[in-house]
């Protein structure tokens, strides 16, 4: 999208057509600007969300991991007695 952006802006900088012409461009542009801004937010609230379920995520694993090897110790303690 940004390279579509780019490419509009550049468009309509470099337009030698009608006033109208140059409108409409400007509008697209504005308009692109404007969905490449909200995708931007959107994305940087799902990588937050991301970020704190793998926190999350890896508070599991590593109590599992302790879990696990508390268990294996007492399976290595009962064998041995």
């Amino acid at each position: 999208m940004n390279d579509q952006l780019k490419t509009v802006e550049k468009a309509a900088a470099d337009s030698k057509g009608t006033k109208d012409e140059k409108a409409r461009l400007d509008g697209e542009s504005e308009s692109l600007k404007k969905q490449v801004d909200e995708a931007n937010k959107e994305l940087d609230e799902s990588k937050k969300v991301c970020d704190g379920i793998d926190s999350d995520l890896a508070k599991v694993v590593d109590d599992s991991a302790a879990k696990i090897t508390k268990l294996t110790k007492a399976i290595e303690t009962a064998k041995e007695t």
